[in-house]
């Protein structure tokens, strides 16, 4: 198999238990786990069979999702608007602050992943402004934060 150019995303699903006894201090160290976007997720309810979704709120969903693929495949380079900007340098010095030990280590790409998820944000809003001011409008470190010091805490 051969890939150019390639961008590989992973999703998957890990209890704390299940991450914590397989992750070692050496992959937290080296910069393999940094390079994950962990987020640390809790149920809001007890659901015995699950939540539900109905056919219109689905069909709604699909059409937003269609709309922004459509919008993706015909977006120009995508840039920082005057507002997302600033937004983006005020938050900018707590991504890019280096913390002690493990944690640390965890969120050493901080920055990347919020950047990451804010253009995932501006393009799933399909405004047509072809700009993060959508994504940069929810920009906080502290969620990437709190997942790594929720997760890394034993180390």
């Amino acid at each position: 198999m051969r890939a150019t150019d390639a961008h590989i995303a992973i999703i998957g699903h890990v209890t704390k238990d299940e991450l914590l006894r397989y992750l070692n201090a050496t992959e937290l160290a080296n910069g393999f786990f940094n390079r994950f976007l962990v987020i640390a997720v809790q149920r809001s309810k007890i659901l015995p069979f699950g939540g539900s979704l109905g056919g219109e709120e689905l069909d709604g969903i699909g059409r937003r999702v269609a709309i922004a693929l459509r919008h993706t495949r015909t977006a120009a380079a995508i840039a920082f608007s005057p507002a997302a900007r600033e937004k983006w340098i005020d938050v900018y010095p707590e991504l890019s602050e280096a913390r002690p030990g493990m944690h640390g280590s965890a969120t050493a790409r901080a920055e990347a992943h919020t950047a990451r998820l804010a253009l995932v944000y501006a393009l799933l809003d399909a405004s047509g402004l072809r700009d993060y001011r959508a994504g940069c409008s929810w920009v906080s470190p502290t969620p990437l934060v709190c997942s790594s010091r929720a997760l890394i805490a034993p180390w």
